[in-house]
């Protein structure tokens, strides 16, 4: 039997929520990109506008396995590597500083 490592990963994301609405007053533009590279399993979060004091949270079953509180220049990327997680499955949450959850999605990750 070989060893979880020994076989090529596969990385899913699935969003589980809305963009929310943005303000009345403001331009519905706004917007923060998610992208999980299958095979690498590199998480890259892209807003398209100036964020600051945002948490970056996965977790599984209750248990956190990652946690950040970033800030983004507008059309900058924060990454994060996911290669060295075991299968499962994990919750990406987005969070503000306030804790109020600005999108969530589920990253599925299996050995082909």
């Amino acid at each position: 039997m070989l060893p979880s490592s020994s076989f090529a990963k596969h990385h899913v994301l699935k969003k589980l929520t809305p963009f929310p609405k943005p303000p009345v007053m403001a331009p519905a533009r706004y917007r923060i990109g998610v992208w999980l590279d299958a095979e690498t399993g590199e998480l890259s979060i892209s807003p398209n506008y100036n964020v600051v004091g945002l948490h970056v949270i996965i977790s599984s079953n209750g248990i956190v396995y990652s946690e950040a509180t970033v800030s983004i220049p507008a059309n900058q990327v924060y990454t994060d590597y996911l290669g060295d997680y075991d299968e499962g499955e994990y919750t990406l949450t987005l969070e503000k500083g306030n804790g109020e959850v600005i999108s969530s999605y589920v990253i599925i990750i299996t050995n082909d």
